[in-house]
This record gives C-alpha cells, sequence and structure tokens, in this order.
C-alpha cells in the first residue's frame, strides 16, 4: 500500500507485485503439471512477470532516492491509494492461496483477479508518471495477460 506516492514508492510496489505473480503463476502452473495446456499457460505467466519485474527494477535504477513527493491531482494520488489498498497487497494474501485453489476455474478467476488489480495499479501509476514507454509496455501485456487467461476460462467452463 502507498500512504505517500511517489513516482520512487509506485514503481516498488510495481517490482514487488510482479513478484508475488511470478510465485503464485509457478505453483499454480506446478499444481496443474497434469493439465499441459494450463501448466503451460501459468508458466508463461510466470516468465512474463519476471520480464515485467525487471523492466521496473530497470526503471528504478533511474528514479532518485529521495525524490520529491509527486505533485499530481488529489483524485489521481487518491485512485492510486485506493487501488494499493486492495487485498492483493496486503501481506502475504497471494502467499499460500495455490493450496486453497480446488478447480482449473478457481485458479484462472483468481489469475483474472490478480491481473486486473495490478492493471489498475498500473493505470495510476501511469496517471503520476506520465508517458512512459515501459509502463505503457507493461500495461498492454497485462491487458494481453487478462484476455489470454479470460480465454482459458472460457474453454475450462465449456
Amino acid at each position: 500500500m502507498i500512504k505517500e506516492p511517489t513516482v520512487r514508492k509506485a514503481v516498488e510496489l510495481a517490482v514487488e507485485t510482479e513478484t508475488i505473480g511470478v510465485k503464485f503463476y509457478a505453483r499454480i502452473a506446478k499444481k496443474f503439471e497434469d493439465r499441459p495446456e494450463i501448466a503451460e499457460t501459468f508458466r508463461r505467466l510466470s516468465d512474463d512477470e519476471k520480464i515485467h519485474a525487471a523492466r521496473f527494477e530497470k526503471i528504478l535504477e533511474d528514479a532518485p532516492e529521495n525524490p520529491p513527493h509527486v505533485q499530481s491531482e488529489p483524485e489521481r494520488l487518491e485512485y492510486l491509494r485506493a487501488v494499493t489498498r486492495s487485498s492483493i497487497f496486503k501481506g502475504d494474501t497471494f502467499k499460500n492461496l495455490d493450496e486453497k485453489v480446488e478447480s482449473m476455474e478457481d485458479a484462472l478467476q483468481l489469475a483474472i483477479d490478480f491481473e486486473k488489480s495490478t492493471l489498475h495499479v498500473y493505470l495510476g501509476l501511469k496517471d503520476i508518471v506520465g508517458e512512459h514507454e515501459v509502463i505503457d509496455r507493461v500495461i498492454e501485456e497485462e491487458r494481453k495477460h487478462i484476455v489470454r487467461i479470460f480465454t482459458m476460462l472460457e474453454r475450462v467452463r465449456a
């Protein structure tokens, strides 16, 4: 959760979020090894999240250690604060969640919820940071993740 948004804090949250995704998706892939298509989807998602984390870490290299507070419209800052208060960003929400997943549908729905939550954070980050090629690329990839997972969910439900 970000109480006083700065660019650095927001990007640090992005790195942390992607790291959560890497671990969560890897555990789900392992859990469903007997379903190769599903396992491969989750392995690819895990790999994508690693790439996203590395991109955000690169942004962090250029972010000042003690930046001034972000000067932005109060509504934009409040939006970022609100979306980072989501349960996904509270401690270990996703740490052992894979143990509670009983079905493919559960896993896919959790993945969609995770991707939607992270997408909201990145849109809020973009509102504050402004145009940034890396953030724009990650936002587009997160959108593709939602579509890919939703397509898989529709196949499982059919």
